[in-house]
């Protein structure tokens, strides 16, 4: 069987399956399926395979020709038919057309996901796609668990942007509140793209992914449930993005403004310089700039950077920033972007009891903290240490393996003592919070 003719079938199998709503389908991840293959009209609805989100593609047009190699066409169907509704988007058949099937991996991410039939306004990774839709600049991403009450905030700070060209994701995560009921009454009233998918329970490094995965923008911005956007946020972002060269953009992963309260004080110390190049790791080391700040990342790096989702049910963002920072830069500038307001229930309020209760994912951050190749405090890399010893006893690491690795390091052998005295104070604040309840 040649590839063409599987493929056709392969169009002809899921279309006879998915029912005739179907106008075109993506298939996402790390699929058996040419890494970047589009086909044209068959006798069938147009149909877009697509795989390989964690690596940069080429890119594909509707007239490219396919690839001469044998495709297990039973194997395509069921991977196809397996997919989360999650990976469905409704999209209208003109945005699969002709020359919008091209993409390129710096300028322009992946901006054809066409599965489902266009009256699906709402459901479970379902969303509203408005007539003469176009890719937007920005992807909105808000992750929310339970924080229904707080999303009107975060809608009415959308709605107030000067800067419209942006859609917005909701990613769901196991919410039992009326988040699915409060983001399908803006469905219609919306003048921008809202996307609500809902999945079970698995933490915001999953939702991350999910909402990197659905994204149609060039940039995404996380917007956290409990935050909101000042009104000019997305017009700054973009100036910022502006500034850097056109043949220097290709080194940057995106850029970075401030947070503050909703009293107006800058949340952390502002940046050394109004602007300033540099990386997640160097800001903070050698810059020594402190707090929590707005960082905007283009979605194709994001994309070749997921989280790791088999570390447990908390992997901190910082992971991935730092991974990202060995090979792309940031644009950091001293504009409020944010209000952040940090609630008891929040993740930073909660930071040590998810880094418990997730002790591989905080060995995984820790110990590249220390393997970080260029400049760090060295106060910086004994902490990182401490707390991977630490994480490394709460996960019950057997002392054969553990001794091991700390004598492998001076950094590990210095941050020994301060490690297990962290991980004793663990456990009484754990036992007295039990006690408590």
């Amino acid at each position: 069987m040649n590839c063409k003719c599987g493929w056709v079938q392969v169009a002809r199998r899921v279309e006879s399956q998915c029912g005739d709503g179907l106008n075109a389908i993506a298939v996402r991840g790390e699929r058996p399926v040419p890494s970047h293959t589009a086909l044209a009209p068959v006798g069938i609805r147009t149909l877009v395979l697509y795989a390989g989100l964690r690596h940069h593609q080429p890119g594909f047009a509707g007239k490219q020709e396919l690839p001469e190699e044998p495709v297990n066409v039973n194997a395509v169907v069921s991977s196809v038919l397996s997919l989360p509704m999650s990976h469905l988007l409704p999209l209208s058949t003109a945005g699969v057309a002709g020359d919008d099937l091209r993409f390129s991996s710096v300028e322009r991410p992946h901006r054809v996901w066409c599965i489902a039939g266009e009256d699906s306004r709402l459901h479970d990774g379902g969303s509203t796609m408005k007539s003469g839709w176009k890719q937007p600049f920005f992807t909105v991403f808000t992750p929310t668990y339970n924080r229904c009450s707080l999303l009107q905030r975060v809608y009415e700070s959308l709605c107030a942007q000067t800067d419209v060209d942006f859609e917005w994701i909701v990613v769901d995560d196991g919410s039992v509140d009326e988040t699915r009921e409060t983001v399908k009454q803006w469905l219609s009233c919306a003048t921008f793209d809202i996307t609500y998918v809902y999945q079970e329970n698995s933490g915001k490094h999953v939702a991350i992914n999910r909402g990197v995965a659905l994204a149609h923008g060039f940039m995404f911005v996380i917007l956290d449930s409990d935050d909101y956007l000042v009104a000019d946020a997305l017009g700054s972002m973009r100036e910022t993005w502006s500034t850097i060269p056109a043949d220097d953009r290709v080194m940057f992963a995106g850029v970075a403004g401030l947070c503050a309260d909703k009293d107006s004080n800058v949340v952390g110390s502002p940046f050394p310089a109004d602007i300033i190049d540099s990386n997640a790791v160097e800001i903070r080391s050698r810059y020594g700039v402190k707090g929590d700040k707005f960082e905007i990342y283009r979605v194709d790096v994001l994309r070749e950077f997921p989280f790791p989702e088999n570390l447990g049910s908390f992997v901190t963002e910082a992971l991935v920033w730092n991974r990202i920072a060995r090979e792309y830069k940031l644009r950091y500038v001293n504009i409020t972007w944010a209000i952040k307001e940090y609630r008891p229930d929040g993740l930073t309020a909660r930071s040590v009891v998810a880094r418990v209760r997730s002790p591989e994912a905080a060995r995984t951050y820790y110990r590249e903290v220390i393997a970080w190749p260029g400049h760090m405090a060295r106060l910086d890399r004994l902490r990182a240490a401490a707390n991977l010893v630490r994480f490394s006893l709460h996960a019950a690491a057997s002392w054969r393996s553990l001794v091991p690795e700390v004598l492998s390091s001076r950094w590990l052998v210095l941050g020994w003592p301060v490690g297990v005295f962290l991980y004793v104070r663990d456990l009484g604040g754990m036992r007295r919070a039990d006690v408590s309840r």
